[in-house]
């Protein structure tokens, strides 16, 4: 029989499994995309699931399609980073830490990329730019703020003991 905590516990382990695949997803099918996009040789033997199915898009279309996948992306990983912090610390105010850290990173993410942009700064500051996104769309902001809130809550019961 599952308990309510057991429960909750499967459903986060799944949730999980389920934003690192999706990170590994992610990674491959950019790689895929890049390597069309740039005409580079791809090594056949690493795990490209979609390389056929992107190859039939012209370079123009494989833009649009990653900018759309890039948002999409976003959003998923924000999602499951958000529904396993909540369904595992049950704490309106984890919660409130985890969209505002999360509202942060992306603003800072969107104000670098317009401001590159506008200024046409953006082939020099691409390098940085990259390295924000791919932090918001690894499992690392999840493991810092799932550990951070772990801490708090294990060094507030320790508190409470002594």
């Amino acid at each position: 029989m599952i308990t309510k905590f057991n429960r909750r516990r499967l459903l986060v382990f799944i949730a999980t499994i389920v934003l690192l695949a999706m990170a590994l997803l992610r990674e491959n099918v950019f790689l895929e995309i890049n390597a069309i996009i740039h005409q580079e040789e791809v090594n056949r033997a690493n795990f490209y699931l979609f390389y056929d199915f992107f190859n039939s898009f012209s370079v123009e279309k494989l833009k649009i399609i990653k900018v759309f996948l890039t948002v999409l992306f976003v959003m998923i990983m924000i999602a499951l980073s958000y529904f396993i912090i909540n369904k595992w610390f049950k704490n309106d105010k984890f919660n409130k830490i985890t969209i505002w850290f999360y509202g942060l990173v992306t603003s800072l993410f969107v104000i670098i990329l317009l401001t590159t942009y506008l200024l046409n700064l953006f082939d020099v500051s691409y390098f940085f730019i990259r390295k924000i996104l791919g932090f918001i769309h690894s499992p690392i902001p999840l493991f810092l703020l799932f550990s951070l809130f772990f801490y708090l809550t294990k060094n507030k019961n320790s508190l409470k003991k002594d």
